[in-house]
């Protein structure tokens, strides 16, 4: 079996969902914190109809949520069936939150010229790299793909509902760049 099909075929076990549990309270608690501290966001409710706010996390599910957590963490990551070392694993890590935070700057430049406000700060990408980090330690604790994205939905849907995060246009209103 590929790494990806063992990712989406195995279920977090009861203690992995609570590691999973743990790793979005100790991400959550720091995000915030650097969040609050740089004045990265302010607390703003989504300006969308509930049917939008529906969608949106719908949406998110998909995109970033499942494609970014395929290919950062089930793809670029060992599965713990794999028995790699522990070295192995660190560079793994090491290199897949290079690229997954590296792709953040590099998307604001090309294809989302709205993120340019958020994706250059260096609060933003601190943030980024410690979902990326949560993301990942969820993945080697449980051996699948669900754990880490069920941590970067809840990210995105928190920050687009109760931190004014961009709707994708989905509002009247058009977001400056």
């Amino acid at each position: 079996m590929t790494r990806l099909s063992l990712a989406f075929t195995q279920l977090p076990s009861v203690s992995g969902w609570l590691w999973t549990g743990a790793f979005l309270f100790i991400y959550g608690y720091m995000a915030l914190a650097i969040a609050e501290r740089s004045s990265l966001f302010t607390r703003r409710f989504a300006e969308l109809e509930v049917g939008k706010l529906a969608l949106l996390a719908l949406v998110a599910v998909i995109s970033p949520s499942l494609i970014e957590e395929a290919f950062y963490r089930a793809v670029l990551l060992p599965h713990p069936s794999e028995g790699a070392s522990a070295p192995n694993q660190l560079f793994s890590v090491l290199l897949s939150l290079g690229l997954y935070v590296g792709a953040h700057p590099l998307l604001a430049a090309t294809f989302w010229p709205w993120s340019r406000r958020y994706f250059y700060r260096p609060a933003f990408l601190l943030i980024v790299t410690l979902l990326g980090a949560a993301c990942s330690a969820s993945y080697l604790a449980t051996g699948s793909v669900y754990a880490p994205l069920l941590i970067h939905w809840l990210t995105i849907v928190v920050w687009k509902f109760l931190y004014g995060g961009p709707d994708f246009r989905m509002s009247r209103v058009r977001e400056k760049c």
